[in-house]
């Protein structure tokens, strides 16, 4: 698959040219599924998140993906990178092959944001698909921040990501659950907590 060739030979790379700061790695649990929660700059983070987890788990990652972002990238691409398609008419299909894949082992990222942000200065509202999938599951959540150029296409995020001088840093905080939701139902105000 393109994670184990990816993993030998990508990540080395950017860890060595591209990435200026790594810290928390030690946070990323090493058995059990996950959610890795994200902020949304660019095209590149999902793949680049779920490199540095699959290195350390020796395990392909998932993340949930727009449909136009999957195609772009070639559905069987796509696949191997481990991206999961929202469409936009079915929205839930994404979180439900989500939740199959974190009941199974897998580890699953979600961008709570939705979309790319391009204010590097302020967090986007978040949606609530992460909680749900938390809540459903009971996994914990792992916090990450990704800093790095903020870009609002597949060509322009490869031709900044890659770029002399651009470093990037990455803060992986402590995973956590929603334990003390696990007993309630769900409700919008719940989620939005």
């Amino acid at each position: 698959m393109a994670y184990p060739f990816l993993r030998r030979t990508f990540l080395p790379l950017v860890r060595r040219f591209v990435l200026k700061e790594e810290e928390g790695v030690e946070n990323i649990p090493k058995a059990g599924s996950f959610i890795l929660v994200a902020n949304h700059a660019s095209y590149l983070e999902g793949i680049f998140l779920n490199l540095i987890v699959s290195l350390e788990r020796h395990q392909k990652g998932h993340f949930i993906t727009k449909q136009s972002i999957y195609f772009a990238y070639w559905p069987v691409a796509s696949r191997w990178l481990g991206m999961i398609p929202r469409y936009d008419r079915q929205p839930a299909g994404a979180l439900e092959e989500a939740k199959r894949l974190l009941i199974q082992g897998e580890t699953v990222g979600v961008f709570p944001e939705g979309t790319i942000n391009m204010n590097p200065e302020m967090l986007g509202r978040g949606k609530t698909g992460a909680a749900r999938l938390a809540l459903a599951t009971k996994r914990p959540i792992l916090p990450v921040g990704y800093f790095g150029p903020h870009t609002g296409s597949a060509k322009e995020s490869l031709k900044r990501f890659f770029r002399p001088r651009q470093r990037i840093r990455i803060r992986i905080g402590e995973p956590f659950h929603l334990t003390e939701f696990y007993d309630q139902l769900f409700s919008y105000q719940i989620l939005r907590q």
